[in-house]
């Protein structure tokens, strides 16, 4: 009786586990307006599995380990970017404003997180998180930022950017003058060390490392802030 009890219980867990291992993600078309009439040219893929825009059912996504792998097909733009999605939770896409093709956040307590580097290299280095959060991170120093993102496009892919300090010059800022700025941002350009792209849905925190000789980026999962962690950085951004 024990080894068919063992065996019993053994099958009933893979099955808790394998059910725990799916969340669910659906089109929102609820402020779908004309102004956002692209929208409905991009294709999703989680995982491997095809959302379009078009699609009124929640659609089940299996889970990946450490981070689920997302692309975004944008007329003849892809993003790729990972994210974290929690086990049976729903996850809804809606189209985004002016700085944001589309919105994909968490149906309940969706919250942005922190990223950290520690820079173990012989020269600083410059951090930028988003669109505007930057700070050099200066040799043997830790740097830890909240990926702070304009209310409109709160919850739309983060970039994280990794480049050398002269990069982050005021004189690569747009001025609205006669300056050429096309052969000025390939000067900047140059600059860049590494990047990749992170969703933050539940206040994730992410260590960032950085491989001098391959030129290439990697993320760790740490954990989820908690609710004071996250009024701390949400109100400080970064220390």
């Amino acid at each position: 009786m024990k080894p068919i009890a063992f065996i019993l219980i053994y099958i009933l867990t893979l099955g808790i586990n394998s059910y725990g291992q799916t969340a669910t993600i659906k089109i929102n078309r609820v402020t779908y307006v004309d102004y956002y009439e692209d929208f409905d040219s991009i294709r999703f893929y989680f995982n491997g599995v095809r959302i379009l825009t078009a699609d009124t059912v929640a659609k089940p996504i299996k889970l990946n380990k450490p981070f689920d792998q997302c692309i975004a097909i944008i007329g003849n733009d892809t993003l790729k970017y990972f994210t974290k999605f929690k086990p049976n939770e729903e996850y809804i896409i809606t189209p985004g404003c002016c700085c944001a093709a589309f919105i994909l956040e968490a149906k309940q307590n969706p919250s942005r997180g922190i990223i950290t580097f520690k820079n173990k290299y012989k020269h600083d280095l410059g951090l930028i998180i988003a669109e505007t959060n930057l700070d050099t991170v200066k040799m043997n120093q830790t740097k830890t930022m909240f990926a702070d993102e304009s209310a409109m496009c709160y919850f739309k892919p983060c970039r994280i950017l990794l480049v050398e300090t002269p990069y982050m010059s005021e004189k690569f800022d747009y001025a609205n003058d006669a300056v050429d700025y096309d052969s000025l941002w390939r000067i900047q350009y140059q600059y860049r060390l590494a990047f990749t792209w992170f969703h933050f849905l539940h206040g994730e925190k992410i260590e960032v490392f950085y491989d001098e000789k391959t030129k290439s980026m990697n993320l760790k999962f740490r954990g989820y802030l908690t609710d004071a962690e996250y009024k701390k950085w949400s109100e400080s951004g970064f220390e």
